[in-house]
């Protein structure tokens, strides 16, 4: 990692600092359409200077200097998933000041698309990717990991591989050996 004041922010970045450029120069207009929008925040993707594609995620918030800021909140939780083995998307950057966060995270490859929209463009139920599936969740349960936002828009898959694009709020918790009821409570409600 490597931390360093660019464009008047402090960053802190995982990688090559290339990843900022062109884009982070002016985050008051960053270029192109928000993907996601929100009250007080935004979700774009960019295009750095060596073509690789990243997420970048503003949020309008305030947090006094003695505490995290969401930015951090949200790197730690990334770092928690990884240490522990569960796929996430990769966090390559972020920054904050007292009032804002941003947080950067590597575009998964364009084969990937939400757990909702796979599921329901497939024409007949695939259950190696329901095996899959029970997998992630079973693996991530005995990780210890509570993920509050543990839903089908939250996690993303290739028809194989699952990935959880916004670990916010993960933490350690009690580890288990199946999930309970409340963990699985969103894909539930999705999918009956």
């Amino acid at each position: 990692m490597i931390s360093l004041k660019k464009y008047g922010r402090r960053w802190h970045i995982y990688g090559d600092e290339s990843l900022l450029e062109p884009w982070a120069k002016d985050v008051e207009q960053i270029p192109g359409k928000p993907v996601q929008k929100d009250s007080c925040s935004a979700i774009w993707r960019v295009t750095s200077d060596d073509r690789r594609k990243y997420y970048v995620k503003r949020e309008r918030c305030f947090h006094f200097p003695f505490t995290r800021s969401n930015a951090e909140k949200e790197f730690l939780a990334f770092a928690l998933l990884e240490e522990k083995g569960i796929p996430c998307m990769e966090c390559s950057a972020w920054s904050a000041t007292f009032d804002d966060s941003i947080v950067v995270t590597k575009a998964l490859p364009s084969k990937f698309s939400s757990l909702l929209k796979y599921w329901y463009s497939a024409a007949e139920i695939n259950t190696t990717f329901l095996q899959n599936l029970c997998n992630f969740l079973t693996d991530t349960a005995r990780a210890g990991i509570s993920l509050p936002d543990l839903s089908v828009e939250n996690l993303m898959t290739d028809g194989e591989n699952i990935v959880i694009v916004n670990p916010a709020g993960a933490r350690d918790a009690e580890s288990t050996n199946a999930p309970g009821p409340d963990f699985l409570k969103s894909l539930e409600m999705a999918f009956g």
